[in-house]
């Protein structure tokens, strides 16, 4: 009898919250920025958020131009539903710094949350970028400054950015960077990385158990570091040549009939590709490596 009333009493609650959500018992918080704002040429973009959809493109403009719109709706049962958000952003000495200030008192007893958040900056495309966030994804494109990501969970997707050092930090996302050049490092633990038509100089890539899928050219000489331990490798070289060292464990290592093996042990094999004087250094515990030419 007990354990029927208890029944009875959250199947009434639930009911109950179903008919609130149902007839429009609904709040909802909105938050708009359109704003312009000034940078120097080399200047440095810092922007901070968290659940944000970031997208910045650069071009030849002069200035910065900074979209957000932001919509939380909650339906349902609750309480506590303060939301208190805002974007700040200030311009020093030819840098621009963006920062979300917010304080979130929700509690839902039954219903749901939900929440857009969306932020799109327009730049000059000479600027550096320095990104710290929390759950953001982002889409980057025209940047030729310096790119410094470092988040948590979150996906990345560079494209078409002459900038010389790229680096990312991430926790749980995946990366893709098409027409990269330069010096890129990446740091990820359960994520993706892919490379598409670039011509690294210089590349220092540690994964944990992602997959990784190298596309690009040589420098002379450059050094290229790829670690990984449970993660596969394929690495694609479009131009240029040198020596490959791989160390594993448990995996794995196939090439193509370009690459010459010099030498071969149970851990570590080393090949010679004709065309340069690059060095590569491969370690791997229980991932596969493949290795081939276009």
């Amino acid at each position: 009898m007990k354990n029927l009333l208890i029944n009875t009493i959250i199947l009434t609650i639930l009911l109950f919250g179903t008919a609130l959500a149902n007839d429009g018992n609904t709040k909802e918080f909105e938050y708009t920025l359109d704003e312009t704002y000034q940078i120097a040429a080399n200047g440095i973009l810092s922007l901070n958020t968290e659940d944000a959809d970031v997208k910045i493109i650069g071009s030849n403009r002069k200035n910065v131009h900074v979209n957000v719109y932001r919509k939380v709706t909650l339906k349902g049962i609750f309480r506590n539903n303060e939301d208190k958000f805002k974007i700040v952003v200030t311009e020093k000495e030819g840098h621009l710094v963006i920062r979300e200030e917010s304080e979130r008192r929700i509690s839902i007893a039954v219903g749901s949350y939900s929440e857009t958040y969306k932020i799109v900056i327009e730049v000059p495309s000479t600027v550096s970028l320095k990104l710290l966030g929390d759950d953001d994804d982002y889409i980057i494109k025209r940047i030729h400054g310096k790119i410094n990501i470092d988040g948590d969970d979150g996906d990345v997707a560079i494209s078409h950015c002459k900038s010389k050092k790229i680096t990312i930090y991430l926790e749980d996302g995946d990366v893709e960077i098409v027409d990269g050049i330069g010096n890129l490092i990446v740091d990820l633990d359960d994520g993706d990385l892919t490379t598409v038509n670039s011509k690294f100089s210089n590349v220092d890539i540690t994964v944990s158990d992602g997959y990784l899928d190298i596309e690009t050219s040589l420098y002379n000489k450059g050094r290229y570091q790829f670690r990984t331990d449970d993660g596969d490798l394929k690495l694609n070289i479009t131009s240029g040549g040198g020596v490959f060292e791989v160390r594993h464990d448990d995996g794995r290592v196939r090439t193509s009939s370009a690459f010459k093996e010099s030498y071969s042990s149970e851990r570590k094999h080393t090949f010679n590709l004709p065309g340069g004087q690059a060095q590569l250094f491969i370690k791997t515990n229980d991932g596969s490596v493949r290795l081939t030419t276009d």
